[in-house]
């Protein structure tokens, strides 16, 4: 909330809080941490599922290499403006984030929240398909996931499902990438 913004309190302690706040009966565990390829892995330890909420390119590429190379389910997520994406990358079965994304020249200068802002609408809206679809996942029930690309645009009312083939030739999840190791 604004109290927290103006203390410039850390979001993933903030996070923590409001969780425990909700069910106090759950387990938090907080790590305030800037995700890079470095200390991907070791974030990772232990875990089931990642569901995307960095605001970045460079750490959403770290976590889909680490959570390919590990074989840990990764529900991608982005917004910028009324548009937002989602997608699921279940290791060895779907394209990943670098099927969808490696061959464009400049995957790195794309617009972000950051710097072309963000209604929420679209937040919320890429976010309950992310929790709807990690539900699922921890559920056992892939066979009601979409594997598909969500796009969404809030202000126009659009939603696309995008067929995302994995690329044998993909750097992270393809057949060279997947034998090499």
């Amino acid at each position: 909330d604004e109290d927290d913004v103006e203390g410039a309190r850390s979001k993933a302690l903030v996070a923590a809080e409001k969780l425990l706040q909700a069910n106090s009966d759950v387990k938090v565990e907080a790590i305030v941490a800037k995700v890079e390829a470095e200390n991907v892995s070791e974030l990772l330890q232990g875990v089931d599922l990642v569901v995307d909420g960095v605001d970045n390119f460079a750490a959403k590429f770290a976590i889909n290499q680490a959570c390919v190379k590990h074989g840990i389910p990764f529900v991608y997520g982005a917004v910028s403006g009324s548009y937002g994406l989602t997608k699921i990358v279940r290791p060895g079965e779907t394209a990943c984030l670098c099927c969808l994304y490696c061959d464009e020249p400049d995957a790195d200068s794309s617009e972000t929240a950051a710097t072309a802002g963000v209604i929420a609408p679209v937040v919320n809206t890429i976010a309950s398909l992310q929790v709807a679809a990690a539900l699922k996942l921890l559920a056992g029930a892939e066979a009601d996931t979409i594997d598909d690309l969500i796009q969404i645009d809030v202000w126009d009312g659009e939603l696309n499902l995008i067929p995302v083939e994995r690329k044998p030739e993909c750097a992270v999840c393809g057949l060279s990438a997947t034998t090499s190791e």
